[in-house]
Parts: C-alpha cells; structure tokens; sequence
C-alpha cells in the first residue's frame, strides 16, 4: 500500500507540474506502469486516489465520475492483460489518448447544452495531442521506468 502513495504523489505532482501544457502529461505511462506491476486492488485504489486529489485540486464535479470511468477501463485493462509486451501497451496508451475523452461528452453535452458533433470536432486536436504524448512516453520510457520499478518496488 506504501507504494500506492509514492506512485499517486508522483503521477499526481508530474500531472500538475506539466499542467500548464495542453494534453501533455506522463500521467498514462505512470498508471500502465503501475497497473503491470501490482495487484488489481492496489491499480483500483490508486485510481480513486488520482480521481480524488484531482477532486482536491481542481473542484469536485460530475466531471470526476467520467475521470474515474476513463482512468478505471485503461488500469484494469491493462492489469487483467498480464503483459509487458511493449507494442501492446503503446497500442493501449494510443486507443486510451484518442477515446478518453468521449467518457465526457456525456456530462459536457448534459451540462453546457453543447451540440454533440461540435463538441466532438472541438476535441479532435486534445485527442490527437493526448494519444501523441501517450504513444512518446510509454515507448520511450515505459521499460526503464518498469525496470526500476520492478528492483525497488
């Protein structure tokens, strides 16, 4: 469980230090690493734990339960896969950055009124920005970072 915390103060300073920067963030590739390295019940409790200091952060809203939806299908996923194949996580931090953003537009259309298809085409570049940083990060860092996980976690 001490190592839930060290890996949501991490993922969590990370995301706010790049906060500044549109879509780019190490966030996915911290939480693939943590989902193939540790038990399903410690993935779920750091995922509520991430949901929840964005909450603290960043105000409570409907907006969290579509951030816990999103966060959940990618950690469990990746934990129930059972792999360290690196073209398979890379594929999955791509899909995750082009479809996480539709686990909102429900609550955006819900809440602002917004059309749906503008919503959507006003997302396209986030998207596209997001699945990139995802993609880079997880290929790039992914094993090293899951090597030094693995000897000292």
């Amino acid at each position: 469980m001490l190592m839930t915390a060290y890996f949501l103060t991490i993922i969590f300073v990370m995301e706010l230090s790049l906060s500044f920067l549109p879509n780019i963030q190490v966030t996915t590739l911290l939480m693939i690493v943590f989902a193939t390295n540790y038990k399903l019940k410690y993935v779920v409790t750091l995922t509520f734990g991430y949901v929840f200091l964005n909450g603290m952060a960043y105000g409570f809203s409907l907006y969290l339960v579509s951030m816990l939806v999103g966060w959940l299908v990618l950690n469990v996923t990746i934990n129930l896969l059972h792999t360290r194949n690196l073209h398979v996580l890379t594929l999955s931090s791509l899909l995750f950055g082009l479809f996480y953003g539709m686990f909102f537009v429900p609550i955006n259309v819900l809440l602002t009124g917004v059309d749906f298809w503008a919503y959507i085409m006003a997302d396209i570049p986030f998207a596209l920005l997001f699945a990139a940083s995802n993609i880079l990060t997880v290929l790039y860092l992914y094993k090293p970072i899951d090597k030094i996980v693995r000897k000292y976690g």
